[in-house]
């Protein structure tokens, strides 16, 4: 026991000397046992792949029950949002779908039995191409005028039930629509309105479902100190409920939220401290009427870019992966993720990789989403080191974390 006791301390002291280290801060569980005292030294095992090159910006994931993982990234100014596909998240191949116009933005989806989606911001509205055998053959379904023209890109959500597809109008003051389906994007309710009003500065993340619900948060105005939740009523009715953040919530960001089968919501927000930008992770478990910060921040004192790129997804067992892209001490960006598992243990955020990848030059939105054996696995933009190192094909392209580990829980002896 002395022995092994002598070990760890000899690592920690190893892990200390490395360049962007610092003596953690012990957090324990809720319940306050020592038995679940986590340090968050210990960089996050993962591979980094590349998915291909093009696009420009935000990254977007998603990952079926079969294992199949799909992404793309939007296209901006640099033509049609490009797609691909990977079966083991290691070789991906580029996704050509029949009658696609050009298309600036993007999201994916992959409904509970498989089949997979890609949502495209097209002049007309958006356009949904499907697929019902893995990514083998697609086809565009509909093309909902939802929002129309888009703002930015469109969000995308398969539920067992229905599609959703949201999205924000063009012209100021911005508002956000939705639009459902029923018939696996067939045929598209009439556009319902969501937000009617969000200024330059404000954003909407993406829909989420928690235990059959849907829900979608909205940061109406960048100076404004809270958030709406807009909750979707078994009548198609969108009941709104304001989010109190506890603190100066950095402008610009995008408020994701990640729902679970327990029906928990859980949102990150970037957090102005005198001394840096803590990311705290709020909780409801009642589909918004009431918040509650977690245990201890996902991050603190992190230097985030402007506007912050962060992503949230949840297990089905509860478990919860948070990501950013923040400023390492050598001046690089990399992508750091906080894990929290279903009893609230939590692995303080540090880099992903040993020694971290650098993501790029550019920062750019991030995407997490867990696998069917809960493993996370995290999509980001990347320009001019490209992944790990590695000379991307091309001046902008995306990569994939690939994190081995589901939840690093060290006990004591």
């Amino acid at each position: 026991m002395a022995a092994l006791r002598a070990r760890d301390v000899l690592v920690l002291l190893l892990l200390l000397a490395l360049p962007g280290c610092a003596a953690p801060t012990p957090v324990t569980s809720p319940e306050g046992s020592v038995g679940e005292t986590l340090h968050g030294i210990i960089p996050h095992a993962a591979e980094v792949v590349l998915v291909g090159a093009g696009g420009e910006g935000e990254a977007h994931l998603a990952t079926s029950p079969s294992g199949v993982l799909l992404a793309c990234g939007n296209g901006g100014m640099k033509g049609p949002s490009p797609t691909w596909i990977s079966r083991d998240g290691r070789n991906w191949t580029s996704v050509s779908i029949l009658g696609v116009p050009p298309a600036s933005g993007c999201d994916v989806a992959a409904g509970p039995q498989g089949s997979l989606y890609v949502a495209y911001a097209s002049a007309g509205g958006i356009v949904v191409a499907v697929s019902r055998d893995g990514g083998a053959s697609w086809v565009v379904a509909t093309a909902s005028r939802v929002g129309a023209p888009v703002r930015d890109h469109p969000r995308l959500l398969a539920t067992r039930d229905a599609l959703l597809v949201t999205s924000e109008s063009v012209s100021g003051p911005y508002a956000l629509f939705a639009s459902r389906s029923q018939d696996g994007g067939q045929t598209w309710t009439e556009d319902t309105l969501v937000a009617p009003t969000i200024l330059a500065t404000g954003r909407a993340g993406g829909p989420v479902e928690a235990s059959g619900s849907v829900a979608v948060a909205v940061r109406l105005d960048g100076a404004s100190p809270g958030l709406r939740l807009h909750v979707l009523s078994g009548l198609g009715i969108w009941n709104e409920k304001p989010i109190d953040l506890p603190g100066a919530a950095v402008a610009g960001f995008v408020p994701e939220i990640a729902g679970d089968a327990q029906g928990r919501l859980s949102l990150p927000v970037p957090v102005r401290r005198d001394n840096g930008t803590d990311v705290l992770l709020l909780q409801s478990d009642d589909l918004g009427a009431s918040w509650s910060p977690a245990i201890v921040p996902a991050f603190q004192n992190v230097t985030l870019g402007s506007p912050p790129a962060l992503a949230v997804d949840a297990r089905q067992d509860g478990g919860l992966t948070v990501a950013v892209q923040n400023e390492s001490i050598q001046k690089t960006w990399v992508v750091s993720v906080a894990r929290y598992d279903p009893g609230g243990s939590f692995v303080a955020g540090g880099p992903v990789g040993d020694p971290p990848a650098p993501p790029g030059g550019a920062v750019g939105s991030l995407s997490v989403r867990h696998d069917a054996q809960g493993l996370a696995r995290i999509a980001y933009p990347a320009r001019e080191f490209g992944c790990g190192g590695a000379t991307l094909p091309g001046d902008a392209g995306y990569c994939v974390y690939l994190l081995s580990e589901r939840m690093v829980v060290r006990r004591p002896s």
